[in-house]
């Protein structure tokens, strides 16, 4: 019996129609369709291929993931894609984290909802057609996730309108920023506001790190790669420093807070919060992409299982190896799995939804909904790497509480 004959025996033996599944998954037939397009696209076109990924050092890896990124922006003008949403669906077909991951998943949704509209206007359609490509500078090699930590500054220089940033120590270096060796030619920077003596808190900076003509680095900015990682070597995550670097009073990202040419500081209500929502945008995602990830390595266990037979039953004159999947010690490893892949899809769909609700709502201004949605995205990220009974426990509740029993109940 061929190999695929033996999956087809497997699906046949289920009434569970893939169709219907996979209509509840991407929400209609006509989605589906649109996907099916884009993904196919990707997945015959050989500058994808993957063949010699598992022998590429870090820097092979990512003189690869530019080729193809290169490719990519070709077919998004090939295939008419648009919106960012339609640009995630077609990267996640890659299989590949490519130097553009966070200007895609931070700096884009950057200038989307931290700008005002003539920011909008000036960098927003460059960014979409990867004339700018962006990276995210906040973490710095002595602060990570305190933010209010940051050592890096912004000062108000009223003679020139001008804000110059520094990183006056060593600890300051902007540390990790995926993008920031050798890609990225702008970079939003995150920096203390100081105006005259008062020191304003981080606030966000669009600097061009790298010459659009030649891509060499800007006066006074240093930049590059960290070097090999245990993982995502694919990216050029590196580091910057700045020295006395002037830009001009426009580049604070002024969706939230502006500064006058007067040196006046305004801010709308609860900007310190809102100006790190993209961090939360980033987590909200990583749940659904989990799903999508976990997915993709049980499609492939999933089936080996079908095809691989071990072991021997019955008469010794008639010993017949077992399908792996149909061992109960091989099910228990695999089903739990497979259902926490479905619960992180639709829990993954009602973060989004609750974060899309939240965009609206800090706009008026309201940030009521910013501390459930903050306790929900950061509690779901400890437990989807761990995979443990605790996980599954926690991630069955979110599925069970928030889907619709009709969903639930359907086949």
């Amino acid at each position: 019996m061929a190999d695929n004959e033996e999956l087809e025996v497997e699906r046949r033996r289920s009434d569970v129609s893939s169709q219907e599944l996979a209509t509840i998954l991407y929400k209609s037939d006509a989605n589906l369709r649109r996907l099916k397009r884009l993904w196919n696209a990707v997945e015959g076109d050989p500058a994808f291929c993957k063949k010699s990924r598992p022998w590429q050092n870090h820097e092979e890896r990512y003189v690869s993931a530019c080729a193809k990124l290169r490719r990519l922006v070709e077919l998004k003008v090939e295939l008419g894609v648009q919106s960012l949403e339609e640009m995630y669906d077609l990267y996640l077909a890659v299989d590949e984290s490519l130097p553009i991951d966070v200007h895609l998943s931070m700096f884009l949704p950057l200038m989307m909802l931290h700008t005002n509209s003539e920011q909008r206007k000036l960098w927003l359609q460059r960014a979409l057609d990867f004339e700018i490509i962006g990276a995210y500078a906040q973490t710095e090699l002595g602060h990570g996730s305190n933010v209010r930590g940051i050592e890096t500054t912004a000062t108000f220089e009223a003679e020139t309108d001008s804000f110059i940033i520094n990183s006056p120590t060593q600890t300051s270096t902007k540390w990790w920023p995926g993008g920031i060796a050798h890609t990225a030619n702008f970079a939003v920077v995150y920096a203390n506001l100081i105006i005259g003596t008062k020191n304003f808190g981080p606030h966000g900076f669009m600097v061009n790190i790298r010459c659009e003509d030649t891509h060499a680095q800007r006066p006074g900015i240093s930049c590059g790669d960290i070097g090999s990682k245990l993982g995502y070597n694919s990216m050029d995550n590196g580091f910057a420093r700045f020295n006395n670097v002037r830009v001009p009073r426009f580049n604070m990202l002024a969706g939230f807070a502006q500064v006058s040419r007067e040196g006046v500081y305004k801010k709308q209500e609860g900007a310190e919060k809102v100006n790190f929502g993209i961090m939360l945008g980033v987590r909200v995602r990583l749940v659904a992409n989990s799903s999508y990830v976990l997915a993709r390595v049980l499609c492939i266990a999933v089936r080996y299982s079908c095809m691989r037979r071990q072991g021997q039953v019955g008469p010794k004159n008639k010993a017949i190896e077992m399908q792996v999947i149909d061992y109960p010690t091989q099910q228990r490893v695999l089903m739990p799995l497979l259902g926490l892949a479905w619960a992180l899809h639709f829990v993954g769909e009602m973060m989004q939804k609750r974060y899309d609700e939240y965009l609206a709502a800090a706009a008026a201004p309201s940030l009521a909904l910013l501390p459930d949605l903050h306790l929900m995205s950061s509690g779901l990220k400890v437990p989807l790497p761990l995979l443990n009974a605790s996980g599954l426990k926690l991630a069955f509740s979110f599925l069970i509480f928030f889907l619709p029993p009709t969903l639930l109940l359907r086949r």
